[in-house]
């Protein structure tokens, strides 16, 4: 029960970070290449979106 618990903490962890990082990455565009912040933007998104799907397929691994 307590390394089930201690994995959720640190995915929701790890993904916290992850979605901070690519958004000071995204507000730094903004600022420096006012002009790449839309397509810089649109591959955060899909990053981010794809750590999701990876975390949901691991966890769809897992129960198997």
């Amino acid at each position: 029960r307590s390394k089930k618990l201690l994995a959720h903490f640190a995915t929701g962890t790890y993904m916290l970070l992850i979605a901070l990082l690519l958004e000071s990455m995204t507000l730094a565009v903004k600022i420096v290449y006012p002009s790449f912040h839309s397509l810089i933007f649109f591959f955060a998104i899909l990053m981010y979106f794809g750590v999701i799907l990876y975390d949901f397929w691991d966890l769809m691994k897992k129960g198997e």
